[in-house]
């Protein structure tokens, strides 16, 4: 009686939980079919659309039932119950008017196309329908024993014998299962257990769209993971099965296991793979759901015989009852036909070399995330190579803690797959909003075309990516491939920040070695590569054909008395000599890159080059470009954007501007030009921000005097000053004491632009 009256204190209270569960489920599903390529039409998408909205709106007032109810079962108040029991009349008629509302909808759907449908919009009508009348049946049950459970009492005999009353009107499988035990003759029945267990399963619940993802490798039904209702359901029927066959006379020679009670995982996990005479062996074993999760050893013990065959499909699923301990910044590994504890709310949003990016949800605290996994080919240097990109990236975001880049949560590994775990989830990449820019089509969420919505969130991108690109080089991190697709925006309210770095795959972390030049011919992104990176690669290609083409010639050598001939090549038409490294000003060339397509979509003027060509080799022509744009009209407020962006984008590396030159000339220039964090941490930290000027130079060391080392008047001449100061120090002009202080000249440009 002990478990009875525990499992009836819980009874309407887990069955209003099933409610939540199912309209959970159905609300995902339409997302999901929301977000499908079957929802093309903007009736189907209304449709749908509805459906979300009511189900929400149902979802909203059970919750507030729930807890209404949880309270004057605490208290019996009546007041609260007279409140709990007006929410859940009101949640009756809202899903009633949902049903009612679906089957118009979709009649007047069929309607319209009718003698032209696809099968699976008939499927997804005919789910939707049964879900909603699923609910409505158990919210229909649930109103039944209300009147029960408005019977105030102070009295904790009185309660005990309402929810003893409550319970023998709702538990119907124990009266069911006694029937079948009755039926059970133990003289004719040669295994009286598994005729028993057979009754078993038409009771146990099952995951919906499980079916053919148990075991398999290549779909593993990701976020089909079963909650604590289904495994409070489980271990409520497990009870009654097992109080129903202890109450049978005719099996009093048979009785059950007391384990049985304890399987509802393990039911679960069986009835998924829809292998449900595993349970035998389970029971027999003694094994339990502590004992959980199983080995595979182990599992190969349990599983008697030919049944043995089927321990690894078992212990990949056994985590949809009982999932990793993964906790926030961890790294967990999965077998390949394990399933992820998240649910996918989209196609891949992003697609790159190393791999496609998703926005999931986790199932366990609802938090959406961003999804990036790369699944390699057969072969173990591809795979060497993109784990070693994942784990590259995963380290770099560990030490970056910025708003304004994207933030590791955790990483795992799956059979040949890499993924990593980040937040927020962003609407999507800088590249996208650029094209719906251009296209400016009436975004219905704004009220406006998206060229008006978009304008001061692009104006902010200026000073917002700027801030975050000094973070990360004072984090001693080059990202070495910036571009607008690594860029990632975010179209939502109350954000800290609406431009994110992305991407650190190919960064290089210097903080060991303090310079951040690398050696490299790799042509990642050749369109916003700055020349000396292109330079480079031309560079090994021409000395790769040559090397090819050189003929060797052809020497005797003698080699212990005997004449063998020696290919000799001549190393001199195959030098590498000429690659040279590259440091983060090659980071700026392609951030000014990214500057210019912003503000050629802001005046609605395109660039002079093609889709294809490469920034590198135009920057003469968009130099020439920037500088005739800036003075019309429509661009007079942009004037200093477009001075700023062609100083990042000079040719050579040591002419360019620097990062935190850039932020002060985009700050100084207009408020609108980054957002009001950015701006308020800089206004803060400028009296302690080192950012050199023609002043602050001249008062760091001696300077030799005459008219050839007078201060520079313009960014251009500056370079050639730093040069003949730097002659001089090497001659010994500047007293030995400032040689120190050297560096300076090697490293800083002395100029901030204007």
């Amino acid at each position: 009686m002990v478990g009875r009256r525990v499992d009836s204190d819980s009874f309407l209270k887990s069955s209003a939980e099933e409610c939540v569960k199912r309209l959970t489920n159905l609300r995902q599903r339409a997302e999901r079919s929301l977000s499908s390529d079957l929802a093309v039409s903007k009736s189907k998408r209304n449709l749908l659309d509805g459906v979300i909205n009511d189900v929400k709106d149902s979802l909203r007032r059970l919750q507030a039932w729930i807890t209404e109810f949880t309270k004057a079962d605490q208290t019996q108040d009546a007041n609260l119950l007279t409140n709990a029991t007006t929410l859940f009349e009101s949640l009756s008629t809202a899903i009633d008017h949902a049903i009612t509302n679906l089957e118009a909808r979709l009649s007047h759907r069929r309607m319209k196309i009718k003698g032209f449908v696809l099968h699976k919009r008939y499927d997804l009508e005919d789910n939707l329908s049964k879900s909603l009348k699923n609910v409505s049946n158990i919210i229909g049950d649930l109103q039944s024993v209300l009147p029960l459970v408005r019977e105030a009492s102070n009295k904790q005999t009185d309660r005990d014998a309402r929810k003893s009353r409550v319970f023998q009107q709702t538990s119907k499988t124990n009266n069911v299962f006694a029937q079948g035990f009755q039926e059970i003759d133990p003289i004719e029945t040669e295994d009286v257990q598994a005729r028993a267990l057979q009754m078993l399963w038409k009771h146990i619940p099952r995951l919906e769209d499980l079916e053919d993802k148990a075991g398999n490798p290549n779909d593993q039904g990701d976020g089909l993971y079963y909650d604590q209702t289904h495994i409070a359901t489980a271990r409520s029927i497990l009870v009654d099965f097992h109080d129903a066959w202890c109450g049978t006379d005719a099996l009093e020679a048979y009785p059950p296991s007391e384990g049985i009670k304890e399987v509802a995982r393990i039911c679960l996990t069986l009835a998924g793979m829809q292998q449900e005479f595993l349970l035998g062996d389970f029971i027999s074993s003694g094994k339990t759901d502590q004992n959980l999760p199983f080995k595979k050893e182990q599992l190969e013990t349990i599983l008697q015989g030919k049944n043995a065959d089927y321990a690894d499909t078992f212990y990949t699923e056994q985590i949809r009852v009982s999932p990793k301990d993964w906790p926030d910044g961890g790294h967990a590994e999965f077998e390949a036909a394990e399933p992820l504890p998240y649910i996918f709310l989209q196609g891949p949003i992003m697609r790159g070399a190393y791999g496609t990016v998703v926005k999931v949800k986790d199932l366990v605290s609802g938090e959406t995330y961003v999804r990036k996994q790369q699944v390699i080919p057969p072969g173990e240097q591809q795979v060497n190579e993109a784990w070693e990109h994942l784990e590259r990236e995963s380290e770099r975001l560990r030490r970056l803690k910025h708003r304004h880049v994207v933030q590791l949560v955790k990483s795992y590994r799956r059979g040949r797959a890499f993924g990593l775990i980040m937040k927020p989830a962003a609407s999507g990449d800088l590249r996208i909003f650029l094209d719906r820019f251009q296209a400016d089509k009436f975004y219905s969420q704004a009220g406006s075309r998206d060229s008006v919505w978009l304008r001061p969130y692009f104006l902010q991108a200026f000073g917002c990516l700027a801030y975050g690109l000094e973070y990360i080089h004072d984090c001693k991190i080059r990202h070495k491939d910036i571009k607008p697709a690594n860029i990632l925006f975010q179209n939502a309210t109350q954000i800290p920040a609406r431009f994110l770095w992305a991407d650190f795959g190919l960064a290089y972390d210097f903080s060991e070695t303090g310079d951040s030049k690398t050696i490299s011919t790799n042509l990642y992104s050749p369109r916003y590569a700055p020349p000396e990176v292109v330079s480079n690669w031309r560079r090994a290609k021409s000395n790769k054909e040559r090397k090819s083409s050189v003929l060797p010639s052809v020497e005797e050598v003698i080699d212990e008395g005997q004449v063998k001939m020696k290919a000799k090549f001549d190393r001199s038409l195959t030098s590498d000599d000429e690659i040279e490294a590259h440091g983060r000003a090659a980071d700026i060339f392609a951030l000014g890159c990214v500057f210019l397509e912003l503000l050629s979509r802001l005046i609605k003027s395109d660039l002079p080059l093609d889709v294809t060509a490469q920034f590198a080799d135009n920057i003469d022509n968009l130099c020439t470009w920037a500088s005739s744009q800036k003075n019309l009209e429509k661009a007079k407020d942009l004037c200093p954007l477009f001075n700023i962006a062609a100083g990042m984008i000079r040719r050579k590396p040591e002419d360019r501007f620097q990062i935190r030159q850039v932020v002060k000339a985009v700050m100084k220039a207009d408020k609108a030009f980054s957002c009001e964090l950015c701006r308020r941490e800089y206004d803060k930290h400028r009296s302690s921000r080192t950012v050199p000027n023609s002043t602050s130079i001249a008062t760091s060391v001696a300077l030799p005097q005459g008219p050839a080392f007078a201060l520079p008047p313009s960014p251009v001449e500056s370079i050639s000053w730093v040069k003949r100061v730097n002659s001089a120090m090497s001659n010994g002009a500047i007293s030995p004491g400032a040689s120190r202080r050297r560096s300076i000249f090697s490293v800083t440009n002395p100029t901030t632009p204007e």
